[in-house]
């Protein structure tokens, strides 16, 4: 597993790993699988979807996505990242034609890849919940999830994941899972300034 997370300056952060890996495409071992991000840029709240995903149709690829909220939030804000990694899954790259979706390139379906796969980064505290806050439980459930079904929708996952951890009750769930859907927007439009501030120049410009 090969992680193509590189940038030799800010200048090129948003393009580097297209630039470095497109020229190997099909010279790697044939179980070396690469490792690519959700977003060209890095984790950020907003971003397109790694035009690596697709361009490599010679390469196993898998998808890299990050659980713990590093740039969304930490552990005080609540941020369901489900609904923006089903936005990455569902883009169609168009690169073996119509229905070539990220989901379909990391699940081997697109370019009939021997090894493919999800990879999460994440981080257990000592809380005695290990995520921080109980609702940032639901991005690890929705990782797990997603990584045996790509197909799974937010909204789905988000109420399983609060029948198991609050119970079924029809108000409980269906508020838990509106706070849940709406909390990547939210913290979209709430944090813009925050969000550009700790950023480079070049990523504001991607954004």
């Amino acid at each position: 597993m090969w992680r193509a997370f590189v940038h030799d300056s800010d200048a090129k952060w948003d393009r580097q790993a297209y630039l470095d890996f497109t020229p190997l495409d099909g010279k790697f071992a044939d179980n070396t699988i690469v490792q690519i991000k959700n977003g060209p840029i890095d984790f950020q709240v907003r971003e397109p979807a790694h035009p690596l995903f697709g361009s490599l149709p010679r390469t196993n690829s898998m998808i890299e996505l990050q659980v713990t909220q590093e740039y969304t939030g930490h552990a005080t804000h609540l941020c369901y990242l489900v609904p923006q990694w089903r936005e990455v899954l569902d883009f169609d790259t168009l690169k073996a034609g119509e229905g070539s979706t990220v989901a379909r390139v990391v699940t081997g379906r697109v370019h009939s890849n021997a090894h493919f796969g999800f990879a999460g980064v994440m981080n257990f505290g000592d809380a005695r919940n290990w995520t921080g806050s109980h609702l940032a439980a639901a991005n690890t459930h929705g990782y797990g999830r997603l990584s045996w079904n790509p197909d799974l929708s937010a909204r789905d996952l988000a109420d399983e994941w609060t029948r198991m951890t609050f119970g079924n009750d029809p108000y409980v769930v269906e508020t838990v899972s509106a706070l849940l859907l709406g909390s990547w927007r939210t913290y979209e439009r709430t944090t813009p300034r925050r969000w550009a501030r700790d950023i480079s120049p070049i990523r504001r410009t991607a954004r």
